[in-house]
């Protein structure tokens, strides 16, 4: 499969909904948003490679009644609401979504607007989906990439709700240009 393929989480037209942990989503941004991201690059942890993040897409953090919700919207306004999400112990809130049977997508935005949030790619094959007690659905395998998160626009802190505390792999110190936090990291072993 082409790399262009596992780095956009939605693809526009195909979404006869495949997608776990998220519903369909239509309208463009949603009102609810407080910060806008993009991913214009990501990087592969097998050989450090630069790749082109997925362009036609945008990012939005909405805090909603029912708790951080995560927007991916494409350029014709649809996409996917992630709702399945978590905040470890460290206050790092994640949201993963997933194909049964295919790619998965987890989504990273450390407790510290000081940190960028990053997008962590997993490949068909290389991961598995556990359930938490609590009927959250984690991903247990090593990423394929990881792309850092940009801000397209000034945001309050989120803060979302506490849940049962998991463990985050450590944060690496931000590059002087937005890198993803995950050299030397070991993300499959974090989201246990």
């Amino acid at each position: 499969m082409a790399m262009g393929m596992l780095l956009s989480t939605t693809c526009t037209g195909c979404v006869s909904w495949f997608l776990n942990g998220a519903r369909e989503h239509s309208g463009g941004a949603p009102a609810s948003a407080i910060a806008r991201f993009t991913v214009p690059s990501c990087r592969t942890l097998a050989d450090g490679s630069q790749i082109a993040g997925p362009q036609d897409q945008a990012y939005f953090l909405a805090q909603e009644a029912q708790g951080p919700v995560l927007y991916e919207v494409g350029l014709d306004g649809e996409g996917a609401a992630i709702t399945n999400h978590w905040t470890d112990e460290s206050g790092t809130t994640h949201f993963f979504v997933w194909v049964s049977g295919s790619h998965g997508w987890v989504y990273s935005f450390p407790g510290s607007r000081e940190e960028l949030p990053n997008r962590y790619v997993l490949a068909g094959g290389t991961y598995e989906v556990r359930q938490r007690p609590d009927g959250v659905s984690v991903p247990v395998g090593q990423p394929l990439a990881v792309c850092a998160m940009i801000p397209t626009g000034a945001a309050p802190p989120v803060q979302p709700p506490q849940q049962q505390q998991w463990q985050q792999p450590q944060q690496q110190p931000q590059q002087p240009q937005p890198q993803p936090n995950t050299q030397g990291q070991q993300p499959a072993q974090g989201w246990k």
